[in-house]
């Protein structure tokens, strides 16, 4: 009876371990191919959840994976103070993405939006768990509330902007941005917005809520 614990224990243990630093383990295992995973993290960056990264739901196309990661790069002189999270991607070998209607490419990224704490004034991070399905169940109100956080839609502006430079660096097309279109409007009276504002922002809403984070299509074409 008593190994018979230890060895439960032992396999809880790893199961929780390998799910916690598995995406890290996976890719270092990778090979050359034309789908990556992101990393689990960076200097100012985070996945949204280590398990679901782990199950491969953050893969997207090898091109395009450093034109996310040098745009996080260029936010830590301009942001320092700002650390970002993106979530769900894509599988491996594309397809259907259940519940998203797109990500089937490995050219669609969300974004959770950068947020600051009404009671601090201080840039934090949205908290994310199973509870609230990490992030997608949080619905902020028109003026992009939602309990203590306030949406940053500065330090948004700011993460556009670097995905826009970087993508030119790299050559690849920034096709479409999806966001609630209150939100959107509350973007647009941004006094900085002009620094985004030829974006291809869609005009009116998705089929499901995009409050709590922004979605971002990149062109097949331009990879």
């Amino acid at each position: 009876m008593k190994k018979a614990v230890i060895f439960m224990c032992v396999l809880l243990f790893s199961a929780v371990a390998f799910f916690h630093f598995g995406n890290d383990i996976l890719i270092a295992l990778e090979s050359d191919d034309v789908s990556v995973r992101l990393p689990t993290s960076g200097n100012n960056f985070e996945t949204y959840s280590r398990t679901l990264s782990t199950m491969g739901r953050t893969h997207v196309h090898s091109k395009l994976k450093p034109a996310l990661l040098d745009a996080y790069k260029a936010l830590e002189k301009t942001l320092p103070q700002v650390t970002w999270s993106y979530a769900e991607t894509g599988w491996k070998n594309g397809g259907n993405f259940w519940p998203h209607h797109t990500h089937q490419n490995g050219l669609s990224v969300d974004f959770i939006v950068p947020v600051n704490d009404t009671r601090s004034s201080k840039s934090t991070m949205l908290a994310l768990s199973p509870l609230n399905l990490w992030g997608y169940r949080v619905r902020f109100d028109k003026e992009g509330c939602y309990k203590q956080y306030q949406i940053d839609f500065a330090s948004m502006i700011l993460h556009l902007r670097a995905l826009k430079d970087s993508c030119i660096r790299h050559k690849i097309a920034l096709k479409r941005v999806i966001f609630d279109p209150p939100l959107l409007a509350k973007l647009r009276s941004q006094p900085t917005f002009h620094l985004i504002s030829d974006l291809p922002f869609m005009k009116g809403p998705a089929w499901f809520p995009h409050d709590s984070h922004y979605h971002v299509d990149f062109a097949r074409a331009a990879l």
